[in-house]
């Protein structure tokens, strides 16, 4: 699951992860830190920097891909080796 809290400011990308199919979610990784905040909706000037709109996806070979806004200006992307979930889920 990823998720762009809301609150004060700053506020990362995080991605939690859940080794019981969903019961628990102990895991939780920052995957883009910064002020992460919107005060405005003025993009073009920079003073949205909001991360928003996060979206995941596993492809068929384990890795997980992420997709998000970034500060309402661009779509950027992540991906995630197997290996790296698979680390994670095992050391917490």
């Amino acid at each position: 699951m990823t998720t762009s809290p809301s609150g004060a400011p700053p506020r990362p990308l995080t991605l939690s992860l859940s080794p019981d199919s969903g019961a628990t979610w102990p895991v939780r990784h920052d995957l883009v830190t910064g002020d992460g905040h919107c005060l405005t909706n003025n993009s073009r000037e920079g003073l949205n920097r909001e991360l928003s709109y996060p979206t995941l996806t596993r492809s068929p070979d384990g890795a997980l891909h992420i997709a998000y806004t970034d500060h309402r200006r661009t779509i950027r992307h992540i991906r995630l080796a197997p290996e790296w979930l698979d680390r994670h889920l095992t050391e917490g």
